[in-house]
């Protein structure tokens, strides 16, 4: 059986659903940012905050193949 991604309004609600199932920010204890799933994404906690950082752009991609070489 295949799950069906939601669209649309039925969308934000979902994802409002799953974020209360996690501190809100500035009250994420250490322990619970440790045991999050292994991610490809760089995450930090900084006082209390879960910060999920972007992927590097194409352009520092194409900086760090020129340097490195």
């Amino acid at each position: 059986m295949a799950f069906a991604e939601p669209e649309g309004e039925a969308r934000t609600k979902f994802a409002q659903e799953v974020a209360e199932l996690f501190p809100p920010q500035g009250q994420w204890p250490e322990e619970a940012c440790f045991s999050l799933p292994e991610t490809n994404r760089y995450i930090e906690l900084s006082e209390g905050e879960l910060i999920i950082l972007p992927y590097p752009a194409r352009s520092h991609q194409r900086v760090v193949e020129d340097v490195v070489g």
